[in-house]
């Protein structure tokens, strides 16, 4: 499945600003540019990984090499393999890993580490919102098994 523009800025809680000043910085994105522009499943996470390193603070150029790889690693991924996983980005690299072995990319100087989980989530509660159905009303009386005439 393929999202408009729309769509994903909506889906990731982006500003149009912000997907434009990305799609400038991030190689990967410079194709993804008009109404034509179609963004993957793979995209949105990557776009949600994005959005969460930025949220806590690094700043976009910092991690551009990082970002490159990040996006051509999850178009390669499927996305059911990154449950219980990690994303080690780093200024000029993206993994994924697991928590066991958070270790061996600490010693490779990764900027920052985001749970695939928590992006998945947020994800999800975007693209199949829960909808309430109120209870139903108490009947106002108990109910009551009717003996009818069988035919």
């Amino acid at each position: 499945m393929r999202y408009t523009q729309e769509q994903t800025r909506e889906i990731v809680g982006l500003s149009v600003e912000t997907l434009r000043h990305w799609r400038h910085v991030v190689t990967y994105l410079r194709p993804k540019t008009g109404k034509a522009a179609r963004y993957t499943f793979s995209d949105l996470i990557s776009l949600s990984v994005v959005r969460e390193v930025t949220n806590a603070g690094v700043p976009i150029s910092g991690i551009v090499g990082g970002l490159d790889e990040l996006f051509k690693l999850l178009s390669k991924t499927f996305w059911q393999n990154l449950r219980g996983k990690f994303i080690a980005l780093s200024h000029n690299s993206a993994v994924i890993v697991s928590e066991s072995n958070w270790h061996e990319v600490a010693e490779k100087g990764v900027t920052i580490i985001i749970s695939c989980d928590i992006v998945l989530v947020r994800l999800q509660d975007e693209l199949y919102p829960v909808i309430e159905i109120p209870s139903q009303r108490m009947l106002p009386f108990p109910p009551k098994a009717v003996k009818g005439n069988r035919q």
